[in-house]
């Protein structure tokens, strides 16, 4: 697999709160945001909606 760098912002608080979580959960942010990226592709392949879906169109 290839790995590419991804860059993102967000408040300082939420990625404070965040990592706090997923050291509890033995993750790391790296693990943490893979996960969601690999279950947001899978839902839309298998659903054809998005997971996250907030009634906005």
């Amino acid at each position: 697999m290839v790995t590419t760098n991804l860059n993102i912002r967000t408040d300082r608080g939420v990625k404070d709160q965040a990592e706090i979580i997923f050291s509890e959960l033995g993750i790391n942010m790296t693990t943490a945001v893979n996960m969601f990226l690999r279950t947001t592709i899978r839902k839309l392949v298998d659903d054809t909606v998005s997971p996250y879906f907030l009634g906005v169109f």
